[in-house]
C-alpha cells in the first residue's frame, strides 16, 4: 500500500492540474476513511468479548458427565474447540490491513460483483425470452464463480467426487456465499420458500435455475413439499437430474 502510494504520487507530477486535483481528492477521502474504520474497529474486541465468554462457558463439561470418565488419549492442546470463535480478535495490524483494504481494494471488489450480479441477470432475461434455459442456466453457474471471485475465492478446492446414485447434498449453511458456491460448482436442484421469490426480479433466478419454490405456512403444504423433495431426489438417485440441494436448518 505505501509503495503503490508512492508510485502514484510520482506520476502526479506529469499529469494536468485537473487530474492531480481529483486524484488527491481521491486520496484524501481514502485517508479519512481509513482513519475513521481504524478508530471504529477499536472497540470491536470489546464488543464481541462476550460471546467469547459465553462460548467459553458452553464447551466446558459438566461435573456430572459421562464423558468426563472416560480417559482421552489425545491432550486438550490438539483438539480444536468447535464453539470457540476467535476470528472477532483484531490485532493492531488486522486494524491497519482492513482499514486500508476498506478504502482501496474493497470498493473495486464491490464494483466488478455489481456489475457481474447486473450482466448476469440481464442476460438470463434474455436467455429466458429466448427459450434457452440451459444456456442461462449455464451463464449464472459462471456469473456465481465470478462474483465469488471478486469477494476473494479466487480458487475453490474441491476434495473427491460425489458418489453416483446421490439424491440429495446436504451442506452447512453459514453465509450467503454457501448456495453460489453449490451454483458454481454443480448447479444443484434448490428448494426454496415461495415467499422469498415473490418479486419478479428474483423470479428470474428461479426460473433459470429450475428452483422448487414451496409454500410451508400450513401443514398441507409442508407435506406436499416433503413429497416433492422426494420426489426430485429419486429422480437424481437414478441419474435423470441434479442432486437435491438441503440446507438444514
Amino acid at each position: 500500500q505505501v509503495q503503490a502510494v508512492l508510485t502514484l504520487l510520482r506520476l502526479m507530477v506529469w499529469l494536468p492540474f485537473s487530474a492531480q486535483f481529483a486524484v488527491r481528492l481521491l486520496l484524501t477521502i481514502q485517508v479519512l476513511g481509513a482513519t475513521t474504520i481504524f478508530f471504529l474497529l477499536g472497540s470491536y474486541n470489546a464488543k464481541h468479548k462476550r460471546r467469547f465468554e459465553e462460548a467459553d462457558v458452553a464447551r466446558k463439561p459438566l461435573a456430572h458427565s459421562l464423558l468426563n470418565q472416560a480417559e482421552d488419549a489425545t491432550s486438550e492442546a490438539e483438539v480444536l474447540n468447535p464453539f470457540e470463535n476467535t476470528t472477532w480478535r483484531l490485532t493492531f495490524y488486522e486494524r491497519c490491513k482492513v482499514a486500508l483494504l476498506s478504502v482501496s481494494l474493497f470498493p473495486i471488489r464491490l464494483v466488478l460483483a455489481l456489475s457481474a450480479f447486473v450482466t448476469g441477470y440481464l442476460l438470463t432475461v434474455i436467455l429466458l425470452r429466448l427459450r434457452l434455459k440451459a444456456v442461462a442456466k449455464l451463464w449464472l453457474s459462471i456469473c456465481c464463480r465470478i462474483f465469488l471471485f471478486c469477494f476473494g475465492f479466487l480458487y475453490i478446492s474441491v476434495k473427491g467426487k460425489p458418489a453416483p446414485g446421490v439424491g440429495v447434498l446436504v451442506s452447512n449453511h453459514c453465509t450467503v456465499f454457501d448456495g453460489l458456491v453449490w451454483t458454481a460448482m454443480c448447479t444443484p436442484v434448490i428448494f426454496a420458500e415461495q415467499s422469498n421469490f415473490q418479486s419478479a426480479f428474483w423470479k428470474v433466478f428461479a426460473e433459470a435455475l429450475d428452483m422448487v419454490l414451496f409454500d410451508r405456512s400450513g401443514q398441507d403444504s409442508r407435506m406436499q413439499a416433503r413429497k416433492l423433495m422426494a420426489a426430485a431426489a429419486a429422480k437424481a438417485a437414478s441419474g435423470s437430474e441434479k442432486p437435491v440441494l438441503v440446507f438444514p436448518g
